[in-house]
């Protein structure tokens, strides 16, 4: 099981503890290897830096009535703007097949 989906199950069950990890998304925050993700989004989730905050401000303004928590939210923002970009995870990296 590779990080990506390991990242996705762990979400899953701590869906207030634990972010999404997947190629896209490391693109996104420019950190590629999820070797150190938890060192990275520590950092990143610390009280006092911008981000908890702009994710609650995103949360309200979103009027999402669903219970989704804030790292769920991140989670799909960080991933629609890899989409965005123009970002591929790995999957989408292997050539196409040719018709015959």
């Amino acid at each position: 099981m590779g990080p990506t989906i390991a990242s996705k199950i762990k979400a899953r069950k701590h869906p207030n503890l634990i972010p999404i990890w997947d190629d896209i998304i490391g693109q996104v925050i420019a950190i590629r290897a999820p070797r150190n993700e938890w060192l990275n989004w520590h950092d990143l989730l610390q009280p006092g830096t911008p981000l908890p905050d702009r994710l609650r401000s995103i949360h309200e303004q979103s009027e999402v009535t669903q219970g989704l928590s804030e790292l769920r939210i991140m989670d799909a923002i960080l991933w629609c703007h890899g989409r965005e970009l123009g970002y591929k995870g790995s999957r989408s990296a292997k050539p196409a097949q040719t018709e015959q």
